[in-house]
């Protein structure tokens, strides 16, 4: 992850525990430098590669997933591998590259948020 996507990852990670509260918002933290054996055994113990950076758990148990990428960031292959598993599931996923992205979203989405309530 770069510095931009790392830093508008906390920035929506932040935005989301001030207008979306109730919202169970967590990071798989799948990246990352690891050794070999490691990563063999994250991988068997069910890590995935492609999973998106957050999840987010709405009441009722509905789950949306949200991939940061900066203004030119592009999904790697397995990222797209994923996301085309998630649409086939019916999984909702976006891809953010602002705020503005993860509101529109949670907009769409039916997620009140302390922001709509307040417009």
């Amino acid at each position: 992850m770069n510095r931009h996507e790392e830093r508008a990852h906390v920035a929506i990670v932040d935005y989301l525990g001030v207008v979306a509260p109730d919202l169970l918002v967590f990071h798989p933290a799948n990246g990352g430098l690891r050794s070999k054996a490691e990563a063999r055994r994250l991988k068997a113990m069910g890590v995935l590669a492609g999973i998106p950076d957050l999840v987010l758990v709405a009441p009722g148990g509905r789950v949306f997933f949200v991939e940061i990428k900066s203004r030119r960031g592009c999904l790697s292959p397995a990222q797209q591998a994923i996301r085309m598993r998630m649409i086939r599931l019916g999984i909702p996923c976006i891809t953010a590259r602002s705020i503005d992205d993860v509101r529109l979203a949670l907009c769409q989405w039916g997620l009140q948020t302390r922001e709509a309530r307040a417009a």
